[in-house]
């Protein structure tokens, strides 16, 4: 019976500590709203965002987030692929390509003229 208190105790202080590892590692949700949570309170995450002066890390990074519709650099992608579905393309070529540089491999074989050349321009190296 000790035994099984004891496997039990250390389940639990294993899951508490998965917890604090988890609420370390996530950089989207409200850090008010985790805490809160653990003690079995509710705190919607619009409140700390209207906090301007004590808004936490997290809720700080989304109001600084910019919404980017990606659905024309999707939709070329896609059919970029579908195109080289059957070719040897490298990913570092293809991403040439998406962002459209100007390389005698992409000149040569005439991908600048593919519909997805070019279409992630704003993307950088990283």
């Amino acid at each position: 019976d000790t035994q099984k208190s004891t496997k039990g105790a250390k389940k639990v202080r294993i899951d508490n500590l998965n917890r604090v590892y988890n609420y370390c590692l996530n950089n989207v949700t409200c850090r008010r709203t985790q805490l809160l949570e653990y003690f079995g309170e509710l705190f919607p995450s619009s409140e700390c965002k209207q906090m301007k002066r004590t808004v936490c890390d997290n809720c700080r990074q989304v109001l600084k987030t910019t919404i980017v519709d990606c659905t024309q650099m999707s939709i070329d992608i896609i059919k970029m692929i579908s195109e080289f579905s059957h070719k040897n393309v490298t990913l570092p070529y293809a991403l040439d390509i998406l962002r459209g540089a100007n390389t005698k491999g992409i000149r040569d074989a005439g991908h600048n003229n593919l519909a997805a050349y070019s279409s992630c321009n704003q993307l950088n190296k990283t």
